[in-house]
């Protein structure tokens, strides 16, 4: 049946009859062939004119006839191209007819759907000189997406730069891949030039974003255009430009970041730069330890006295600057130890540096802190203990005019007995009115020395 009534439409529409321009006798013809005899369906659409396209197209295209080709043609013959592309893309999938296509046509929104079919085909050079073509970047997300993930960023780059000059899309993320972009291919004659202009971008997280890849020099671009001298300092020290990043660290001026340059310097040796660094961590006593730390591990020992003894001439020396000066001297200068306690008593840290100094063993600096301190029992008991090296008999007398355990005493007896007898009359001279007279007679006696 459907042939007869094919053998009489092709009378009617292909033999120029009356009524061979009729829309309904054309559309009925491709209908019927479509479904009784789809190898002729393409002869009818390329002789007939006159026919729906479209809605013959949609039919073709179902999934009961799959006539691609023939619904191509169609949109072909239309100048329906977007449609057409969509055949070639969706249905027949041939990326190379596509191009082929797009080239001859020469229409934006071709190039557009050539262009979203080679960025999910992951041909990112391809689908980028697609969408500069159409001059489209209504995809922008995901073409950066793709880009950035195969490392594509001299394609990204043109295609952020007619994203921009389009018009068409205004988001500050444009501007803010364009310095990123520019940073990865190393052009930053053009990235600087730009984020000293006009523009949208967020110039801080791009410059934390290449800090954080070790891409130093375009973060060091980004850091200066914002101000932002703590990062910039960061940089610096990374480039090992350690003067600059003084310069920076004194504009931010902030103790976190003076410890960092402080650290990279006496890394590097670069100890002009750490002393500069140094004096304002100093000031603060709740980094001066650290600071100290840190020379001591290297075995900058010199550099680390020199930078605390300069210190000292600063408004904002304290007890802490002192008291470790004196320390590092009982470590390593102990023949300046003395000195530098008797110039400072009354500024350190007294109890500390006794410690440091019995560490140490050094007694006759523990002594007169003992006695600046009026612990004048221990005072005592160090000079019997640590006899010759920390005793002295004029100060001995002095401090025993001064001790309140009245034990001492009998000690001290014994003590010169057995080590001093010469001075012996000397000391009980110095505490008879606090002995008692008794008691040293049976001492003498039971020694055998009475």
């Amino acid at each position: 049946m459907h042939s007869e009534l094919i053998e009489l439409l092709e009378k009617i529409v292909l033999h120029k009859s009356e009524f061979a321009s009729n829309k309904n006798l054309q559309n009925l013809l491709i209908f019927t062939a479509i479904r009784a005899d789809p190898k002729r369906v393409m002869d009818y659409i390329n002789r007939l004119d006159h026919y729906d396209g479209p809605d013959i197209a949609k039919v073709a295209l179902g999934p009961d006839y799959k006539l691609y080709e023939e619904a191509f043609t169609i949109y072909k013959k239309a100048s329906m191209h977007t449609e057409a592309m969509e055949v070639l893309l969706l249905n027949i999938e041939s990326l190379e007819r596509a191009s082929e296509y797009a080239a001859k046509i020469n229409d934006s929104s071709v190039w557009y759907k050539l262009g979203k079919a080679q960025l999910g085909n992951g041909a990112i050079p391809e689908a980028i000189d697609c969408y500069l073509k159409a001059n489209d970047p209504s995809d922008y997300m995901e073409v950066i997406s793709v880009a950035e993930r195969e490392g594509k960023f001299d394609e990204l780059v043109s295609f952020l730069k007619m994203a921009r000059s389009s018009g068409k899309v205004k988001d500050q993320y444009l501007d803010t891949e364009l310095v990123y972009s520019w940073a990865k291919i190393g052009d930053l004659p053009s990235m600087e030039e730009f984020v000293s202009g006009t523009n949208t971008a967020n110039t801080q997280q791009v410059g934390d974003r290449l800090f954080e890849e070790k891409d130093f020099k375009a973060a060091k671009i980004l850091y200066t255009q914002v101000n932002n001298n703590g990062k910039l300092a960061s940089c610096l020290l990374k480039l090992e430009e350690y003067g600059q990043a003084v310069e920076a660290a004194k504009k931010a001026n902030n103790t976190k970041v003076w410890k960092e340059i402080n650290l990279a310097c006496v890394a590097a040796q670069e100890f002009r730069s750490a002393a500069i660094a140094g004096m304002y961590i100093i000031v603060h006593p709740d980094h001066l330890e650290e600071l100290i730390v840190q020379y001591e591990k290297f075995g900058y020992f010199d550099e680390l006295i020199s930078l605390l003894d300069q210190g000292l001439a600063a408004e904002r020396a304290h007890v802490g600057l002192y008291t470790e000066l004196a320390i590092l001297y009982s470590k390593y200068k102990p023949e300046k130890m003395m000195d530098f306690i008797k110039m400072n008593t009354a500024k350190l840290n007294i109890p500390k540096v006794i410690r440091a100094a019995e560490r140490h063993c050094h007694w006759q600096e523990a002594v007169l802190l003992y006695t600046h301190y009026d612990e004048f029992d221990a005072a005592a008991n160090c000079m019997i203990q640590h006899s010759p090296v920390a005793f002295s008999h004029d100060q001995f007398l002095m401090v025993m005019q001064k001790v309140s355990n009245t034990e001492l005493y009998y000690r001290a007896i014994s003590f010169y007995v057995e080590e001093q007898p010469m001075q012996l009359s000397g000391l009980l001279k110095a505490i008879e009115s606090k002995l008692d007279h008794a008691r040293v007679v049976q001492q003498m006696t039971q020694s055998g020395n009475l």
